[in-house]
């Protein structure tokens, strides 16, 4: 069976909550929500989800944190990441957090590394 879902994220120009609306009309399976420009905020989260759930959305997958990027803000990058992961384990399935490439090859590469709770 093929389940077809979208990324929603927050934007200039949309709320995540308005880019979940926008996934419900479309019939989707599910979103693959991205943390990033929204709060962590446990009951704003518990909000988004309940969102996603009564319009028949699953959750693919949160994203959120980011290993890629200069080497002097390493340790601030690692923390939200934890921070993200921690946010996202109390809610969905699976996690994400992108990190350049493993074999070295390219420096900003966006590549992600994601995994089951």
């Amino acid at each position: 069976m093929i389940r077809l879902g979208m990324m929603v994220r927050e934007t200039a120009q949309h709320t995540i909550a308005e880019s979940v609306d926008l996934a419900q009309p479309l019939h989707l399976d599910a979103v693959d929500v991205h943390l990033s420009g929204i709060s962590r905020d446990p009951d704003e989260l518990l909000a988004l989800k309940l969102q996603c759930l009564r319009g028949g959305l699953d959750i693919g997958y949160i994203g959120g944190g980011s290993f890629v990027g200069p080497p002097e803000e390493a340790a601030e990058r690692r923390i939200q990441g934890h921070a993200d992961v921690d946010a996202a384990a109390s809610w969905a399935p699976n996690s994400c957090v992108f990190s350049p490439a493993i074999d070295g090859r390219t420096q900003w590469s966006n590549s992600k590394h994601c995994g089951n709770r």
